[in-house]
This record gives structure tokens, sequence and C-alpha cells, in this order.
């Protein structure tokens, strides 16, 4: 994201006054010398009052006065509080946790992981952006809010981990091995016998558990990064906001999530201890991508005396990723998909490919170059990060596949 002038603003719900004083609060926040408002994010309820019928009316009313006073717009998808007839159509869609099945009322108590869910999540999120797509001044994107895995451990969420576990420990032996679990007889014979993890006295199996719940936050995300990036213009961006964790103050980061996740990384077979295991590494060695202004990027560089920049091999200058092309990227290399194949920036001419956009599938709306690529037999669409590296999708089906003229 790059800025002319610092953006100064707040979070504004139209859906939440008892009475209509938009107009006069846009005024006296321009007035204030606020430039920018957040809207969206927690009024499913009322942007979806029935299950599939879309009321823009309060969207449409913000975004208007925003624009008669010259104040910009960050939009967020509005997932992270479901309204009370969805929790009515899937009863299970209420995260079941160490405490028992969630009851509906307060924020955040969903699944997910929930097929229903992410159904609705999904629908929503294209309709409203679908609706908003060509509104001038939206500056950017906020994914669903402050979001974490809210301790969903139900049953699909724990046979997911088991296949998580699986994928990780091919030998169930080595598995009880790595955990020490016979100890208190917490020996797990077969992947079938595995116990509910809520119970576990093993701390280690614990935070293994917690490092899963991490990756259903990181994978979601990277998932609706992906339904918005198919929307978005090249100028607008899309962020997140996580929120620090407190014990009585703040301590500056939040451990539910990976919010430093942001380096590519792809499952490869080491030998561990004379077996082989799948292990989740990073893509490339000895790189950090940062998000943030030039003078931030100079004081975090001046700490580190070792950091340097990549340069551009024509031209010398220093390589910015330009937002859509870095959303891109991470919405394909966050999937960790085994079929998914990287590469340097000279092993592919791009020139010679096709520019494409995926109309269907998981990678709807993402654009890249159609070509042959080395190591697979049929031609892939590519995303690249212009100097720095490239990854191939797997196969897609031709008729997902249109030619960007």
């Amino acid at each position: 994201m790059k800025t002319d002038h610092l953006l100064f603003g707040a979070a504004y719900y139209s859906e939440y006054l008892p009475y209509d004083r938009v107009e006069k609060d846009m005024e006296m926040m321009e007035k204030a010398g606020m430039n920018t408002i957040r809207i969206a994010e927690s009024t499913w309820s009322t942007m979806e009052p029935e299950d599939g019928v879309f009321d823009f009316t309060h969207l449409d009313k913000m975004l208007e006065a925003a624009a008669r006073h010259h104040i910009s717009v960050i939009v967020g998808t509005p997932t992270y509080a479901i309204p009370a007839w969805l929790a009515k159509k899937y009863p299970d869609i209420l995260a079941l946790t160490n405490n028992g099945q969630n009851i509906y009322g307060a924020r955040q108590n969903m699944d997910i992981t929930h097929a229903g869910y992410l159904f609705h999540c999904e629908r929503v999120i294209r309709a409203m952006m679908e609706h908003i797509k060509d509104v001038p001044h939206i500056i950017g994107f906020q994914l669903d809010n402050e979001t974490k895995s809210y301790g969903t451990a139900g049953p699909r969420v724990q046979a997911m981990f088991v296949d998580y576990l699986k994928e990780k420990y091919p030998d169930i032996n080595e598995f009880n091995r790595e955990f020490g679990l016979d100890y208190w007889s917490n020996r797990v014979n077969t992947w079938e016998d595995f116990p509910d993890i809520r119970g576990t006295i093993n701390e280690s199996l614990a935070a293994e558990f917690a490092k899963f719940q991490r990756l259903l936050v990181t994978r979601f995300l990277t998932w609706q990064a992906s339904i918005v990036s198919g929307y978005k213009r090249p100028d607008q961006f899309i962020t997140q906001n996580f929120d620090y964790d407190w014990t009585d103050h703040s301590i500056g980061y939040q451990p539910e999530v990976n919010q430093y996740e942001a380096v590519p990384m792809q499952y490869k077979i080491s030998i561990k201890k004379g077996k082989k295991v799948r292990v989740l590494v990073p893509v490339i060695h000895n790189l950090i991508f940062i998000h943030a202004c030039p003078s931030e990027v100079k004081r975090v560089k001046s700490m580190v005396a070792y950091l340097q920049y990549i340069t551009d091999t024509r031209s010398g200058k220093k390589i910015i990723i330009p937002d859509n092309e870095m959303q891109r990227f991470i919405a394909v290399a966050g999937t960790y998909s085994d079929h998914l194949l990287y590469f340097q920036p000279d092993e592919l001419n791009l020139s010679k490919g096709t520019k494409v956009r995926i109309t269907g599938g998981d990678f709807e709306g993402q654009e890249g170059v159609f070509l042959k690529v080395k190591g697979a037999r049929d031609r892939r669409v590519v995303i690249a990060i212009q100097g720095v590296i490239a990854v191939a999708m797997a196969t897609i089906h031709p008729d997902l596949i249109e030619v960007i003229k």
C-alpha cells in the first residue's frame, strides 16, 4: 500500500445508531480533519437479514455521505459476527470448545471450518463486492475482524487435526515417541483411537493442536483474500486487524494467530531418525517480505546490519512489490499444496505465455500467465513476484481459464 498522506479516521456503523445522523457525523468528521472510515465488518445481520436476501441500504448511505465529505472508505468483509438465522439453520456452526458448545449471542462464536459457514461467508462477500466494486473512494478492504480460531475443537476439526498429524508422522510409533505418550498410558496405537484433544494432559500435544488452530486462521484469511482479490482494483489494498493479547497490559502480539506468517511455505520429505517425514519448510531462505512505508523499512534495516534489499538484476534498483501482485501470490502459495511448483526468476520466460484469468474453483479471480513449465507435462497458470519468485498452480481445467485481452 502506498499513500501520499496519513489515513486518519474511525470505524463507523450507521446500523448501530438509534436515529439517522450519518450526514451530520460525516460533516463533523470532515471538520475534524478525518479522511477515512472503516465500515461493514460486523453488520452481516443487516446486510443479509434473511437467508439469501441482501440489503445494502446502510452501506450505500455511508458510502454516498463519505463521498460528499471527501472521506475515503475501507470496507470489511462482514463475517466475524454471524446472523441469528444462520445459527438456527446450522446449530453446529457454533464452535465446540474446551468450555463446551457455544451459545448464540456473542460475536466470534462460530467454527471457521464449518462448510455452511464458509458457503454463506463466500456468498455474502461476493454479493457485497459485486455491489461496491465500482465505488471510486473505497481504498481497500479488511478481511474479517480480529480473526482467531475461537478455540474451535469439534469432531470435524479434530478429524482434520488427525489428518494433519498423519501427514507429519506417517509412522504412528514415531508420533508416540515424539510426544512421549507412554506417560500415564496416553499412547495411541491406531489413528482411529485418537482421543478428544480437549482432554489431553500432554502439553506438547496441546501445543501442536494450538499450532494447528493457528494454521486454520491462516488458511481462512488466505481463502478470503483470494475471493476479494477477484473484485478489487489494482489501486486498492487488502488488510487485516489482528488485535493484541492482554494480560493486565498489551503484550504486543496475538498468540492465537500466525500474524507474521508472510513467507511462502511448502511440504518437503525429510529424513528424521532414519524415516521419511513430511515437513513444512520455507520455499525461499534468507528472505523477509515487509509491508511498510519506506521510512519504517529504513528504520528496521538500520537495526539489523545484515539485512539487504533485493535488487532488480537489470536496473539495479531495489524491488518493490505491488500489493495486488503480493496478494495473488499469497492466495496461491498459502494453500501449501503439494502440486505447486516454485521457480527462480531466471527459470521462466513469462513473455512466452498468455495472460489469463481463472473463472472458477479455489483460485477463482486470480490472474497469471499460462505457459509450459519445467517439471510439469501440461501448461500451468503461473503467479509471479517479478524478480523474486514465481509459483505454478496445479493443473486447472481449460473451461476455468479465460484469456485476458
